[in-house]
């Protein structure tokens, strides 16, 4: 159910860039906002675990600490 969502928000999400990417550029800002989109859905699906962590400014876990 949780990934439904998640494709459901991206999806929504992607729609709503490209339609704000249609107003001023018509067929070239869709383009445009889907390169955009994609890189951004890209990013989000493959860094999101460094960017948290980072956010967070967690520290790297050594095996001493967690056996």
């Amino acid at each position: 159910m949780n990934t439904l969502k998640v494709v459901m928000l991206i999806s929504m999400l992607s729609g709503l860039l490209m339609i704000v990417g249609y107003l001023p550029g018509r067929r070239k800002g869709v383009v445009i906002a889907l390169i955009i989109s994609a890189v951004m859905n890209f990013g989000s699906y493959w860094f999101s675990d460094s960017i948290v962590l980072k956010m967070y400014d967690a520290p790297p876990v050594t095996q001493a600490e967690c056996p």
